[in-house]
């Protein structure tokens, strides 16, 4: 039987079908204790209590889950019993590059409204790209954008080809790519003016479904630790 809550849960409240982490062993911390299970929608026990009301990627649901006596069968286990870390290890950390390439899609298009607007926006008598500082912004994006494209190409040809594949590369592409892609869309912002803050220009959304990428699927900073911990040796606490 399940018990709990979990907040922040991606497609909750639209999906038929959830992927639970439990604690299956109370002796054991992390993921170590932990057991996938998957969960219908229509499980006695099982309830959405919220939908959240987001600024940004509204399209996405997003809700909380309470687990109250929540009976699943052992059948609907996903692997061993404590195989949790194994699951998010071979599957889970690679899916994180898709993430970044999820994000560098959104970074890009607002790149490319960019650039448009700096051609067609005429000030002082001459395209608005002709002028220094907007210049500046506008090859600050593309060398942000290319970077982090060349990130995100390394650890996909990884996920294909190494079979001792490092998570480290997830991590950090996740952390590059949506911290490329936020400071490309507030460029994108700055770029536009004014203009830019109104609901009719589209980079004022793109901002706003950037900032999500910046906690989703796990905090940078989380990352960043997670990263370090892996090159010193040294336990995470």
């Amino acid at each position: 039987r399940l018990n709990g809550t979990k907040q922040f849960i991606s497609n909750g409240g639209t999906a038929k079908l959830y992927v639970v982490y439990t604690r299956t062993d109370k002796t054991q911390g992390g993921l170590k204790g932990m057991t996938p299970f998957l969960v219908p929608a229509d499980t006695p026990g099982f309830t959405v209590s919220r939908i959240h009301d987001k600024m940004g990627r509204r399209l996405l649901s997003n809700a909380t889950l309470v687990f109250e006596d929540a009976e699943v069968p052992a059948a609907n286990r996903l692997g061993e019993e404590g195989g949790a870390e194994a699951l998010r290890n071979s599957r889970i950390a690679r899916g994180r590059g898709g993430y970044g390439a999820t994000v560098l899609g959104v970074s890009r298009a607002a790149f490319e409204e960019a650039v448009r607007y700096s051609r067609e926006r005429v000030q002082g008598g001459k395209p608005i790209g002709q002028h220094q500082a907007v210049a500046q912004m506008i090859g600050d994006m593309y060398t942000r954008l290319e970077m982090a494209r060349s990130v995100l190409w390394r650890t996909s040809w990884a996920v294909d080809h190494a079979d001792d594949y490092d998570p480290r590369m997830s991590w950090l592409t996740k952390v590059v790519c949506s911290e490329a892609a936020y400071e490309i869309c507030r460029l994108a912002l700055e770029v536009h003016g004014g203009m830019g803050y109104m609901r009719e220009c589209p980079v004022e959304k793109y901002l706003r479904d950037v900032i999500s990428f910046l906690h989703g699927a796990g905090n940078n900073h989380i990352f960043r630790i997670k990263i370090s911990s892996r090159i010193t040796g040294l336990p995470l606490e």
